[in-house]
């Protein structure tokens, strides 16, 4: 017996075969597709004895993982994670960073450079700036927070050097307040990998460049607040102490990232 499906104009329509592996079920399976679906099958290598089934369908990715229970959705940078040998399913949206956790006290210079809001410009609250040390992504939190709980840091002086912009790929610039790259700072910034590591974590290969990041400028939004953040940043300068670091978790809610402070870690004075 044949299932009929229903498909927007330009869509194959007729029953859908597909092989399983031992133990699971095959069949017709009825689908919804989007509007104008940039669609179809994607195939991807796991280790021995794990499928994955994959479909796209406006950059929300739907997997299933043989072996490992019901299926999971998420965003494309949101697949499983490999490690070890077993296809891990990340279990939140959430995503994990390290940084410094700079003292509101000494932040007001920066909030003066830190430009208004205004249509395309969205400034960091002041209870999110931080100093990042690395960029995690999707991970397990419990895992993380016992890497990082093993770290044992001295307090890093900090000295503020120029003001800069990152070009993302969809035009946004991100402009930032940089800091120099002490001796202290790099030595913090590898302990912190090398904590890291035994959750499977690698570093970026680019340099690391310290940096706050002040605001997101997302076009189109009145370019004077560029000219503006070079004008006032030019002389920019001064000295903070770093002497707590946290593990974040980033969620994106409405388009705007909350941050969630998972664990914070003193450093030895």
């Amino acid at each position: 017996m044949q299932t009929r499906r229903a498909y927007p104009p330009g869509l194959p329509a007729g029953p859908t075969r597909r092989a399983y592996p031992p133990g699971l079920s095959a069949g017709p399976i009825r689908r919804a597709y989007p509007p104008a679906p940039s669609a179809g099958p994607i195939r991807r290598a796991y280790p021995p004895g794990h499928l994955v089934l994959v479909t796209k369908y406006n950059e929300r990715v739907l997997f299933f993982v043989t072996g490992t229970g019901a299926p999971t959705c998420g965003t494309p940078h949101e697949q499983p994670v490999v490690s070890g040998g077993v296809t891990d399913v990340p279990a939140s949206r959430d995503r994990f960073f390290v940084a410094g956790m700079l003292p509101p006290a000494e932040c007001s210079g920066l909030l003066r450079l830190r430009p208004p809001a205004l249509p395309g410009v969205r400034p960091t609250p002041a209870d999110h700036l931080h100093v990042t040390l690395h960029y995690v992504g999707a991970g397990q939190e419990q895992e993380l927070t016992a890497a990082c709980s093993t770290l044992a840091c001295d307090v890093v002086p900090l000295t503020l050097r120029g003001v800069g912009g990152f070009i993302g790929a969809d035009g946004a610039i991100n402009i930032w307040a940089g800091i120099e790259l002490s001796d202290e700072l790099a030595r913090l910034h590898r302990a912190v990998a090398d904590a890291l590591s035994v959750v499977g974590f690698e570093p970026e290969a680019r340099p690391y460049r310290p940096h706050i990041t002040l605001a997101r400028c997302t076009p189109p939004f009145d370019q004077r607040v560029i000219d503006d953040h070079h004008r006032l940043g030019a002389e920019l300068g001064g000295h903070m102490v770093l002497r707590t670091i946290a593990l974040y978790a980033s969620t994106l809610l409405d388009g705007e990232p909350r941050y969630r402070t998972v664990l914070s870690i003193p450093l030895t004075a």
